[in-house]
């Protein structure tokens, strides 16, 4: 079967009118598809090459610079009921968004957002109070702990480092009792 629309772009007409009868579409474009196949495969070819390449020139591990995230508190609780020291969550300390310290003097550090939350022993009411009193002081020794070191200090210490020392910050203010673990929701980095 000839295609009818290929014929108009024949340049040459019989005497009588009528368009000649040579096959145009088969002999001007019929590579074109050939050509489209070879530039698809070449895309394809580059891309997977470009992978192999980068991960088998990877100093790390797939996967190894994002945060493996806590578990909710509702998990935690759970668990705990489990032991004999179970445990009450304390979440109402939000969002904070916090500036690191600059890597040198005068600039500006990283933007740092971290929802923590803090578990204390099951049905201690005085000290999920003191929490509560002293939400604004929690917040500001977190805040404080955090900008003072950059970005880069931070990831050196690693995270589990940096909940202790926030427990023994925050115990170090608490009288009527002690948190016994401190989570990240969020613990990201923005520059």
């Amino acid at each position: 079967m000839r295609y009818k629309f290929a014929k108009t772009f024949s340049p040459k007409q019989k005497n009588n009118g009528n368009w000649q009868d040579q096959d145009f579409y088969d002999e001007k474009f019929n590579f074109l598809p050939k050509v489209l196949l070879i530039i698809l495969a070449s895309v394809v070819a580059i891309i997977t090459l470009g992978t192999i390449i980068n991960i088998a020139t990877r100093d790390t591990a797939i996967g190894s610079n994002y945060r493996h995230s806590d578990p909710e508190p509702q998990k935690v609780i759970k668990n705990s009921k489990k032991t004999d020291q179970s445990v009450d969550a304390y979440t109402a300390m939000g969002q904070l968004r916090i500036n690191t310290k600059g890597a040198e003097e005068n600039t500006p550090g990283a933007l740092l957002v971290v929802s923590p939350w803090f578990t204390y022993p099951s049905a201690d009411t005085a000290l999920f109070e003191e929490l509560q009193q002293k939400e604004r002081q929690e917040k500001s020794l977190i805040t404080n702990y955090f900008s003072r070191f950059t970005k880069e200090d931070l990831l050196a210490r690693g995270e589990a480092t940096v909940k202790t020392d926030i427990v023994e910050l925050i115990n170090s203010q608490l009288v009527m009792g002690k948190v016994r673990a401190v989570y990240f929701d969020q613990y990201t980095f923005f520059e």
